[in-house]
């Protein structure tokens, strides 16, 4: 006897056929397909009788017979036995065609039962894979399921009962066809229907196994390739990563196709096609070449690379798997990563998704670089009004692009090398208009030879939308293997020229995406899900009362599955949640608001001011900081005994619903959020220039008490909020100023305060990015701070003219023949008025300018060198005559 469980599983079941049919299957020679189907050929003048030659049997025997005898091998050595359990199940299918050959009835109705089986087992296929241990025990109990079946067929025709289940077929799709013609007359026998609805289950339990097996040993194969020094040098690495990935995608493609195939079964096939592609970009991006690191790391510290990573990745680990298939998997997105289309417009309120939509648009089109047998690159930029350290202008969106097609391109970062070359070595920032310019370059020498996709996010959150959209435009205008994907709201003010723009929309229409919601409440109400513990009972009216709220809003549906798992395991308290649920997410933050008392407002108001309209990114240690100022005073002071013992408890403050963590930062959860502070009537209104008050009140309030002097890195987390508090404050105070010019007094003595030695470090952005406000307060408060700044930016080279030898050689000779220039400014209107003096060999050329500094010192300059040059041509005519 076998000591195999599995195999004595098998054997016991094909003990019970023979005992329900009454038929031993031992003395049966069928042991394949072949065999089956010659059966059926030797029957056929039987099968004449009911003017049918056989060809019905033989169409449903045959696949049915096909997934026996490709899951036969699965048992080893138990395969080859006298009389093996797993060829019993051909006897037991030959048993069932001799009998179908006797009477007309019993033929259809047997007929009916191999159509019905052949449908479940439709999703079985043939796996290119050795016979992995974890198909065992799924393999045996569908075979098992399978003999369970025909002995009660058999049974049902010793009794007398199969003729009761014929009736006349219908012409109906597949679906309806076992609806009409089975499962609504099977009744007659309830065995027969949980057997059959076993075997649907059990294929799909198979389905998924083989599916897993598949995918682990994918990832295995890949992480031997991407490990493989001797393939990576060879390039075999990107052709097995496209083979793996087509094979893979193939599959998916035809389970879709099957029409038994359930919502849940195609979410679960999603949900593995997803995990399979994340890892191949992975791997995609481990076996790139890095021998460009240090010049691609020069150009993203240059242009300041705003990185969307973080954003995509919180957006990815927050999506449900398998949702959105009606965007990734419809004909209208293949045409697009085909190239018969060029333009997609993703577009929908707000909290539908649209940024979680477009990540997984945005993963998905990087794995068909990574597997697309041309050269392909994709360009992703995230848009986020959340991050108050992100300008949101046109100039972070082609800072985002030229940083990415460098790291993707040799083209790209050529060009960007040179442009750093020409910015005088990347001392100056070029302008929007010269980033576009070159970017419009590198897109039409790089789309010669590689497609590439941009993709753009919440366009409806930069603050120059219409720009950026006529930029984009230019953009998928520039060459025919350019394409282009945006969001946006949908009432948008750009929505005119995005409809025109693009070929393709999909409107997150609340139906469509309420498909994607019911999808996320399975998995919230499923075990080990959010709201696992909802009562049996309950669970029917928590779904209802979700999927009706939702409206497709999926930002109203994550914040209210939140809020019901509190109570989900007490009935009482999870019904009267469900009665008072807010209907729109600003019912949910007006909610919060009023359930807060005015002292916890007081403290939450700062912080929320900081999240918002902040400069620079804040840290849980920056947040905590900002809670030790006593703001019962006039102007808000930092004390030290109001620091908090840990950041921890100033996270327990802020509820998850308005903040979220990214790392080690704070910020704005969601940009409904960022709405709902802005709406003047909100109960949390956020006034934008209070705000820049209240932080330029509070940063110079920090410098003063802890000191002015920069700090080193190593002291930073004992003084958080200094080295922001030191490179923004004037930003701060020149906002404050254009509302608030009463406060100017305040600067002035906060301006005193400061040691020469400190001053020409706090006070150096206000001249970098033009503080007009606060400069004139400075040129009048401080002149010897003031004085020194005109004079270190002095040492600015000259704008407009390029950095090469001569320049320089000129420079110097300009010093050599005691040729000397001085500075002075004063404020004037809006603008501050710039005198550069230049001395050649005595005589004074004065140059002033309204525009800036550098500008009267190139025009000095040049008149400078202009009188040299003259000077030297009489010399030498002289000297001649």
């Amino acid at each position: 006897m076998p000591s195999d469980p599995l195999v004595i599983r098998l054997q016991d079941a094909v003990a019970e056929y023979e005992r329900q049919s009454g038929v031993a299957l031992s003395s049966s020679s069928l042991d394949s397909v072949s065999a089956i189907l010659e059966l059926v050929e030797h029957r056929k003048a039987d099968f004449l009788a009911f003017r049918e030659d056989g060809r019905r049997m033989r169409d449903k025997v045959k696949p049915v017979a096909k997934v026996v005898q490709s899951l036969c091998p699965i048992l080893g050595e138990a395969f080859t036995m006298p009389f093996s359990p797993v060829k019993a199940i051909f006897a037991a299918i030959g048993v069932a065609v001799e009998a179908s050959t006797r009477v007309k009835e019993d033929y259809d109705s047997i007929v009916d039962a191999f159509d019905t089986m052949e449908v479940h087992l439709r999703i079985i296929t043939p796996m290119p894979i050795d016979h992995h241990a974890a198909l065992r025990e799924p393999s045996v109990k569908l075979l098992e399921q399978m003999l369970v079946i025909l002995g009660l067929v058999m049974r049902l025709r010793r009794d007398g009962r199969l003729s009761q289940m014929y009736f006349f077929p219908f012409t109906t799709p597949v679906l309806m066809y076992l609806k009409e013609r089975w499962l609504q007359h099977i009744r007659q026998s309830d065995e027969v229907a949980s057997a059959l609805a076993d075997l649907g289950r059990l294929a799909m339990n198979h389905h998924e196994a083989v599916a897993a097996v598949t995918l682990s040993v994918a990832q295995q194969t890949l992480t031997i390739l991407s490990d493989s020094i001797h393939w990576n040098a060879q390039n075999m690495v990107p052709i097995f990563l496209r083979r793996i990935a087509l094979q893979t995608q193939e599959i998916y493609n035809e389970m879709r196709s099957y029409a038994s195939t359930c919502q849940q079964q195609l979410v679960a096939n999603r949900e593995l096609l997803e995990e399979f592609r994340k890892r191949l970009v992975d791997v995609g991006e481990e076996t790139r070449i890095k021998n460009r690191a240090h010049d691609i790391d020069k150009i993203f510290d240059w242009l300041a690379y705003p990185d969307s990573s973080g954003v995509m990745n919180a957006l990815l680990g927050a999506r449900v798997s398998g949702t959105g298939s009606w965007v990734l998997d419809s004909r209208s997105f293949a045409s697009f990563m085909s190239g018969d289309k060029h333009a997609i417009w993703l577009h929908g309120s707000a909290g539908c998704g649209k940024s979680t939509m477009m990540s997984a648009a945005i993963l998905e089109l990087q794995a068909f670089c990574v597997i697309s047998s041309s050269p392909s690159i994709i360009l992703s930029h995230l848009f986020d009004a959340t991050d108050s350290s992100r300008s949101g202008k046109l100039g972070e969106l082609l800072a985002s692009l030229l940083c990415q097609v460098a790291y993707h391109t040799t083209e790209g970062l050529s060009a960007l090398l040179k442009l750093h070359e020409r910015q005088m070595h990347g001392h100056s920032k070029p302008s929007p208009d010269v980033m576009q310019h070159e970017l419009m370059s590198i897109l039409a020498r790089v789309a010669m030879r590689t497609r590439i996709f941009i993709a753009v996010d919440a366009l409806d959150e930069s603050y120059s939308s219409d720009l950026i959209s006529l930029s984009l435009r230019r953009m998928l205008q520039v060459h025919g293997q350019i394409s282009l994907m945006v969001s946006s709201r949908t009432e948008a003010p750009i929505h005119q020229s995005l409809h025109r723009s693009c070929d393709i929309e999909f409107h997150m229409h609340r139906n469509l995406v309420n498909k994607d919601i019911v999808t996320v409440l399975d998995k919230a109400l499923a075990p080990c899900g959010a709201l696992s513990h909802v009562a049996a009972l309950e669970m029917q009216r928590v779904r209802k009362a979700l999927c009706v709220g939702a409206d497709g809003n999926f930002r109203w549906t994550a914040l209210q599955i939140r809020e019901i798992a509190k109570d989900a395991g007490v009935p009482v308290r999870l019904r009267m949640k469900l009665r008072r649920m807010p209907r729109t997410l600003r019912g949910i933050y007006e909610d919060l608001f009023k359930s807060m008392t005015d002292d916890e407002k007081e403290v939450i108001r700062p912080l929320l001011a900081w999240l918002m309209f902040s400069r620079g990114p804040l840290s849980k240690d920056v947040v905590a900081e900002l809670l030790a100022f006593d703001h019962e005073l006039s102007t808000p002071k930092f004390d030290r005994s109001l620091r908090p013992s840990s950041s921890q408890q100033v996270l327990s403050m802020l509820s998850s619903t308005l903040v979220s963590y990214s790392g080690d930062y704070i910020r704005i959860a969601h940009a409904s959020v960022r709405d709902y502070l802005l709406d003047r009537l909100s109960s949390g209104c956020v006034d934008e220039q209070q705000a820049n008050l209240l932080m330029a009140r509070m940063c110079m309030s920090y410098l003063t008490e802890v000191g002015f002097a920069q700090r080193p890195v190593r002291l930073w987390t004992k003084f958080p909020l200094h080295f922001h508090a030191g490179r923004y404050w004037s930003s701060y105070a020149d906002k404050a100023l254009e509302r608030y010019p009463e406060h100017r007094s305040e600067i002035v003595d906060f301006l005193a305060k400061i040691p020469y030695r400190d001053g020409r470090i706090l006070c150096d952005s206000m001249m970098a990015e033009r503080h007009l406000n606060v400069l004139m307060v400075l040129s009048e408060t401080r002149v010897d701070i003031y004085n020194d700044l005109t004079r270190r930016a002095s040492h600015v080279y000259i704008r407009g003219v390029q950095p090469n030898k001569n320049s320089f050689s000129e420079a110097e000779t300009l010093k050599s023949k005691g040729i000397t220039w001085t500075y002075t400014s004063k404020p004037k209107g809006q603008q501050v008025m710039w005198t550069c003096t230049v001395y050649v060999r005595g005589k004074r050329f004065c140059i002033e300018s309204s525009d800036d500094m550098v500008t009267a010192r190139g025009h000095a300059v040049a008149h400078a060198l202009s009188a040299l040059r003259k000077e030297r041509r009489n010399n030498c005519i002289g000297q001649s005559g």
